[in-house]
């Protein structure tokens, strides 16, 4: 195998976790002259990828992906590409990439992005039916309560002006129409998708048997999530819907005075969930959910930081009042939130 000349990072997918991103990716890598990497590079939120050489340091032990597996899965897709034939765009797969996303683009002006917006019910109840799966490898206590505030941050950084990021309906891209794909791999690779591989998308990824939506109220983990339903997420998610793709920077307005509205409410929400939880574990992750995003987030002077910040305070302030076991996340979290006076 004869690696071809060096070269940067060249697009990124993210969204929330369980929001399609993993398919995305895999569809992506159809297209014989492009790759794309599944949560690749270990300390992905801290690197710094304008010194990265690639495909090279796919193989370099040094920026393996985290998890094993990813490890072993990108090296034999991206062996197999390079075997058959050039492969001429490269990129990467990380649902939290919205962390640093504006670091990225400035160590990587040239860089294309694609987010899944999926509608935040299901991605809440598709992290309790995970977390409620004793032989899942899923994290424990990592359940949708967090999966709902992970979302609206989400929305809420998305309305502060990226370039070149793409906002994709995870319902109309699989659901309502596989042309989508089309336009995503133009934005991602700057030019149209191959026929087969379009093609090759509708038959693998494309789910014919209708709008899994029609479904949600008859889940068992519905009542608890079901106040995003009355706090207008799905008029947002619909809104993305209708259009299939929307640019970042065409939606900042509409996603700002959103979010902004929904992020107190959803402190309190919590809030009153965590009285009424019994779960040690779940405490834990919240906790260790939001040591990872004051820690990772790039600008600590951005509107969806600075919002989070009293929000977690909140949440925070309730844990403290909980019979629970302190652990050392909880304790990180203290002290950053308390002695920190850039976060006041």
């Amino acid at each position: 195998m004869q690696l071809p000349r060096q070269k940067s990072l060249d697009f990124v997918i993210l969204g929330t976790a369980r929001s399609g991103t993993t398919a995305l990716g895999s569809a992506v890598n159809l297209d014989p002259q492009t790759f794309c990497a599944i949560e690749y590079f270990k300390g992905e939120l801290e690197l710094d990828y304008s010194k990265l050489t690639l495909p090279q340091d796919f193989f370099c032990d040094k920026y393996a992906a985290s998890n094993p597996i990813n490890t072993q899965q990108t090296r034999e897709i991206l062996k197999k590409k390079l075997n058959d034939g050039p492969v001429n765009i490269y990129g990467n797969k990380v649902p939290n990439y919205y962390l640093t996303i504006r670091r990225l683009h400035h160590q990587l002006p040239q860089l294309r992005s694609v987010a899944l917006i999926r509608d935040p019910v299901q991605v809440a109840l598709s992290w309790d039916k995970r977390a409620a799966n004793d032989k899942d490898r899923w994290v424990s206590g990592r359940t949708g309560i967090v999966a709902i505030l992970n979302w609206a941050l989400e929305i809420l950084a998305y309305s502060e002006g990226i370039n070149n990021l793409l906002l994709v309906s995870y319902d109309a891209l699989f659901f309502d129409d596989p042309s989508y794909f089309s336009l995503i791999m133009q934005h991602l690779t700057t030019s149209r998708a191959q026929s087969s591989t379009t093609e090759q998308f509708s038959s693998k990824f494309f789910r014919l048997h209708g709008d899994e939506s029609r479904s949600i109220h008859d889940n068992s983990f519905y009542i608890h999530h079901e106040f995003c339903i009355k706090q207008g997420c799905d008029e947002v998610v619909k809104l993305i819907r209708d259009k299939g793709i929307v640019s970042c920077s065409d939606s900042e307005d509409c996603l700002r005075h959103f979010a902004m509205n929904l992020i107190p409410q959803l402190a309190v929400y919590i809030c009153n969930f965590l009285k009424s939880s019994t779960n040690q574990e779940e405490v834990d992750f919240i906790c260790k959910w939001m040591n990872q995003y004051v820690r990772s987030y790039d600008d600590k002077c951005s509107l969806a930081y600075q919002s989070a910040i009293p929000c977690f305070r909140d949440i925070l302030a309730t844990i403290s009042t909980l019979d629970h076991k302190e652990t050392p996340s909880y304790a990180r979290l203290v002290n950053t939130l308390s002695f920190d006076q850039s976060l006041v």
